[in-house]
């Protein structure tokens, strides 16, 4: 049966608390991207240290990332989704609870990252089901497209409002916001009536945890896409990790003027996420990949070289949007191609390879930082997006075929 999206995203109940929940999961990660790095900045550590916030964060997609989606296609979503994000409220919260008697250490830090990322893991596996239930692979395009319209409308107001808040009460204080909203978004997806009791999908199999790897293995046009996303994530996973040093320590930013810089660059990412439905019917998926990546270089370069304010707002905003364009293109591709009763699984497989380059990414680029500098680093991200643009994305126009 075919959805409309008004009818099946906007116009149930149901769906407008599932996207309400997944805005406020948006929100936490953008408050934390700012605060928990300035955190660790402030009390004095290195950028080494600082850029380690978010690959630890992300590492997580690969330790559970095939459990999780085995779990995500036989549990019922919402049940998933509800207990992923209470334990990530109070992961969260252990930091401003501990900075009630003193500055939280690195290791509470990370420790407390590393538990949110995994929450996130988990959630992220269940709501890729959910979504492919409910507008169908046919117009996975159009529920992907609104679904990263309001994950950047949640990186919006993010980093805007932890860059006041860091001003005001300091970082420790402001991942109170963090936790906040992940007990909201929990709140939010208990009140969903659907999915109470139903399985994802009810498929014997349905605990093979390696299903969605061999799909990915196996489809030729799935293969390309996932090559193409994990080359260009593994060369280019450092421009965020090393924002916020890039943004604090190098062009000198405070920290409302990087929360606005931040929430800039996601309000280009909603403009684009709901473009790249229009431009997808237009132009063929994989040519507008590869311009994609041949613009978001460009715009990294920019980024390495900005000085100020202006500039610095203008290229993050450039690059923030062609991010967003190549995510959603990625993700659509891949989830289209993919069987209901393998969503889930293929999707957090996906989202599993793609995280491992960035956790690599970064942790290279970060190294790479603390010996050559935040500028150089940037450049020779810049640099190594073109050889990757080069060597696999004129292929993936050639081997993708037709949309």
């Amino acid at each position: 049966m075919r959805f409309r999206l008004s009818a099946t995203l906007l116009g149930k109940r149901d769906m407008r608390l599932f996207l309400a929940a997944q805005g406020l999961d948006s929100l936490a990660i953008g408050v934390a991207g700012v605060a928990l790095p300035w955190l660790v900045l402030s009390e004095g550590h290195s950028v080494g240290f600082a850029g380690l916030v978010y690959p630890v964060t992300i590492v997580p997609f690969v330790v559970f990332g095939l459990p999780a989606g085995a779990l995500g296609d036989r549990l019922p979503w919402r049940r998933v989704m509800y207990a992923s994000h209470a334990v990530q409220a109070a992961a969260s919260a252990s930091i401003p609870l501990w900075a009630l008697t003193g500055p939280p250490p690195v290791a509470l830090v990370l420790t407390a990252g590393f538990v949110v990322g995994s929450g996130r893991v988990f959630a992220d596996a269940a709501a890729f089901g959910a979504v492919a239930s409910v507008v169908g692979p046919e117009n996975f395009t159009r529920g992907q497209s609104a679904l990263s319209a309001v994950w950047s409308v949640g990186f919006l107001a993010g980093p805007a409002i932890a860059g006041l808040l860091v001003a005001a009460i300091g970082p420790s204080f402001a991942i109170a916001a963090e936790a906040s909203a992940l007990v909201l978004a929990a709140a939010l997806i208990a009140a969903v009536r659907t999915g109470r009791a139903e399985p994802a999908t009810r498929p014997a199999g349905s605990q093979d945890v390696g299903a969605g790897l061999r799909f990915i293995r196996r489809d030729p046009a799935v293969r390309i896409f996932i090559v193409t996303s994990f080359c260009f994530a593994l060369v280019t996973a450092g421009a965020v990790g090393l924002e916020i040093p890039l943004l604090r320590n190098t062009i000198g930013l405070s920290s409302t003027e990087t929360g606005w810089t931040l929430a800039l660059g996601a309000l280009t990412g909603t403009a684009t996420s709901l473009a790249t439905n229009r431009l997808a019917q237009r132009v063929r998926p994989s040519i507008l990949c590869l311009a994609g990546m041949m613009l978001a270089a460009a715009a990294l370069a920019a980024l390495a070289t900005a000085t100020t304010l202006p500039a610095a707002v203008l290229t993050f905003m450039a690059y923030s949007g062609l991010s967003w364009l190549l995510s959603t293109m990625f993700i659509s591709e891949r989830q289209r191609r993919a069987p209901a009763d393998l969503q889930a699984r293929v999707g957090i497989a996906g989202r599993m390879l793609l995280l491992g380059a960035v956790a690599a990414g970064s942790a290279v680029a970060t190294a790479l930082a603390g010996k050559a500098g935040i500028r150089a680093t940037y450049l020779a991200m810049t640099a190594s997006a073109a050889v990757i643009t080069v060597a696999v994305g004129f292929p993936l126009v050639r081997r993708a075929g037709a949309r």
